[in-house]
């Protein structure tokens, strides 16, 4: 049975997002994609290859460019699928308990 959080877990993809972009003539140029705003309390960013995020006991498919928010209290964990290296990369927020 699916948890009621499971259905607040949000998995975005970069080709999901518009490309946004900045650039200076001395400086040079930067790109980058927004794939959540707001807090988190925990993403998995999918750097390379493909595999699985598991939440809850549901499984949902990521591949590199792959972001996934958790909400807090959820069983969780990542692995990959297929013979090449999953390359991922975890986000905690900064928060006055983890900093102290």
């Amino acid at each position: 049975m699916e948890s009621p959080a499971f259905r607040h877990v949000v998995v975005r993809h970069i080709d999901d997002c518009p490309t946004e972009e900045w650039t200076s003539h001395t400086r040079g140029s930067v790109r980058w994609w927004e794939l959540f705003g707001g807090d988190a309390t925990e993403i998995y960013v999918i750097l390379s290859g493909e595999g699985d995020v598991v939440i809850e006991g549901n499984p949902t498919p990521v591949r590199e460019g792959s972001a996934v928010w958790i909400p807090e209290g959820l069983e969780h964990y990542a692995h990959k699928r297929g013979q090449r290296r999953c390359g991922c990369c975890t986000c905690l927020p900064a928060t006055n308990s983890v900093m102290s």
